[in-house]
């Protein structure tokens, strides 16, 4: 059974991951589908964003604003951000990074089953237009991540998928092995 509005909360130590990763990573940044705040109270914690707005289609989250990431019109898409960084509901991922591809200033990082990936009828006209500035594919390797309160885990890959607009240096591929263990994060970064 689905957990209502496929709300799985985010393991901070995915976003810890993103934020090794991603040097670009930095300005004023939204989370669209923030819930309960777990990933935003992890990219405040970084310091490397000025501010993070946050936002959830329900309001008893306390978000900054409260709205459907879905509708370009949308509270969330008003005003400025540098980054949209977030882990949306898998159903409505390619809308939602329609919008936030089109409002984001630098780029958009979504964690997400690397199966969106698939060029589907719904989203491979959008994957094709942005595929050149994908910048980077952080595939988590074992331990899968658990996003429910079981720790039973996805039985699909996931991955953090950054585009960055203005793009040109081919896609970074990273396996983040061991990734639970903040002592062991993506190899490339040395930790």
């Amino acid at each position: 059974m689905r957990h209502p509005y496929d709300f799985y909360p985010t393991p901070v130590a995915l976003t810890d991951v993103l934020l090794d990763s991603v040097p670009e990573l930095s300005g004023l940044a939204v989370e669209p589908c923030a819930g309960n705040g777990a990933m935003a109270d992890a990219l405040r914690r970084s310091g490397r964003l000025t501010r993070i707005t946050t936002n959830d289609i329900l309001p008893s989250f306390g978000c900054t604003t409260t709205s459907d990431a879905r509708d370009p019109a949308a509270a969330v898409w008003q005003g400025a951000a540098d980054w949209v960084i977030t882990n949306p509901p898998f159903t409505w991922a390619g809308e939602i990074l329609a919008n936030a591809w089109a409002y984001a200033g630098k780029g958009v990082a979504m964690l997400l089953r690397l199966t969106f990936l698939e060029p589907t009828v719904a989203r491979a006209a959008l994957l094709q237009q942005i595929a050149p500035f994908l910048s980077d594919i952080i595939v988590f390797g074992q331990p899968r991540p658990s996003f429910t309160d079981n720790r039973h885990t996805d039985s699909v890959t996931t991955a953090w998928l950054v585009w960055q607009k203005g793009w040109n240096q081919g896609t970074r591929v990273r396996f983040a092995v061991g990734w639970a263990g903040r002592e062991s994060r993506c190899p490339e970064n040395g930790r």
